[in-house]
């Protein structure tokens, strides 16, 4: 579950799909409660039904938009692949408490005065969050699965066929050295071999494949010091993300659109992210 919660979030959404998402959650609020009426609302209320459902669903309205169009995005565009589905789920928690808090305070002119004082405030303010939060399910669930479905729309996946490409002819594979921060022994890197770097604080990650079995080393060296190394050398690395460092030469296939790619090395091997940053960088070179 928290694995999950600490993924990156791939909801990416263009302004028009924003306001369609914006303006549709507010609809169903509006509908769902002028037709269901639930909670014995409207038995309490001194509104017509379909004003007082109108004023919640303009509350909703204000409050999603605002969490779409400056909240998450604002902070999506900045964190990139460090806004993560917690990081959305949080946003939509928030998003639905100050609706909440909103529709609390507007109760007051809503329902009937010996209604609302009959209730604490501590009471009616709960209960005013629960039902915000019990109407708010369905759409917040809806919200996500339509915002996955936008975001991944025209997604793209491209095998790479080493096997049609023509040999270089120089044969011999290209290596490099790597020396790292301590006395540990040096790392020698090979274009046949070597898959990717991943930054694991301090150290680095690096995978390997030979003879079809995978292995991983640790070593003691910053990602920014081994991206100096490559740039010096003659060697078919591309920093694709901000903690991750590819071998464009043992790239099996990508898939993804114009918010990010995923790179496959291996089935028994993780996908390694193309940043928004990095996505021109990574055509460029792997359709060169």
């Amino acid at each position: 579950m928290f694995r999950i919660l600490k993924s990156p979030s791939t909801i990416q959404l263009s302004k028009q799909s924003r306001w369609f998402i914006s303006i549709g959650i507010s609809v169903f609020v509006f509908g769902f409660l002028a037709i269901f009426r639930p909670f014995e609302l409207y038995e309490k209320s001194r509104l017509d039904p379909i004003l007082a459902s109108a004023c919640f669903g303009l509350i909703t309205l204000v409050f999603v938009s605002l969490m779409l169009f400056v909240s998450a995005k604002y902070f999506s565009d900045r964190l990139e692949d460090r806004w993560t589905i917690g990081h959305q789920l949080l946003a939509a928690f928030i998003a639905a408490t100050l609706i909440g808090l909103t529709n609390h305070l507007i109760m007051q002119f809503i329902v009937h005065p010996e209604i609302y004082s009959s209730h604490s405030s501590l009471m009616s303010l709960l209960e005013n969050l629960g039902m915000t939060y019990a109407v708010g399910l369905f759409p917040i669930t809806v919200f996500f699965v339509i915002s996955a479905g936008l975001s991944n729309y025209g997604e793209i996946k491209i095998s790479v066929n080493r096997e049609n490409q023509e040999e270089e002819p120089a044969s011999t594979p290209k290596s490099i050295t790597v020396n790292g921060t301590s006395k540990e022994q040096a790392m020698v890197l090979r274009s046949d071999s070597f898959l990717f770097a991943k930054a694991a604080g301090n150290y680095v990650e690096f995978f390997s494949e030979n003879d079809g079995v995978t292995q991983k080393d640790l070593h003691r060296i910053t990602l920014a010091k081994l991206e100096t190394i490559f740039n010096n050398e003659e060697f078919p690395a591309l920093k694709t993300h901000r903690g991750y460092i590819i071998n464009t030469s043992k790239v099996l296939s990508y898939q993804g659109n114009s918010q990010g790619y995923l790179i496959n090395f291996g089935d028994d091997l993780e996908k390694v992210p193309v940043s928004r940053k990095q996505i021109s960088d990574f055509e460029r070179v792997m359709n060169g």
